[in-house]
């Protein structure tokens, strides 16, 4: 049993000594191309950023904003067509209760009085 394990370390020691050497004399020759190879992965993640704003910026102007106030189910279809603009003044008709029903904000008459006679 321990012949097993000597056998295993030193396996392992001359795997060891066979990596280091093969990474003094590739690191000497690869100064140039780890040079390029930095200068095109800075390029890389310096687009990737660009892209990451310009992204940011559409998202922002096409975004969707709820609105104040519930939409009712008969105008929801033609709020949802809407542009943003045309959203913006079906809020402010709703708001001011310009879209509202008419029997809601017409005050109610009094009956006629009725002449003595």
């Amino acid at each position: 049993m321990n012949a097993k394990i000597l056998v295993t370390a030193t396996a392992v020691a001359v795997l060891a000594a066979v990596l280091a050497a093969a990474q003094t004399t590739s690191a000497s020759d690869s100064t140039d191309t780890t040079k390029a190879a930095s200068a095109t992965a800075a390029a890389k993640h310096t687009a990737h950023h660009r892209q990451m704003a310009s992204n940011e910026k559409r998202a922002g102007r096409g975004a969707y904003a709820a609105p104040q106030q519930p939409v009712p189910y008969a105008q929801l279809d033609a709020y949802m067509k809407a542009t943003p603009k045309e959203r913006l003044a079906m809020e402010q008709q709703a708001n001011t209760g310009g879209a509202a029903n008419a029997s809601a904000t017409v005050p109610a008459q009094a009956p006629p009085a009725k002449q003595p006679e």
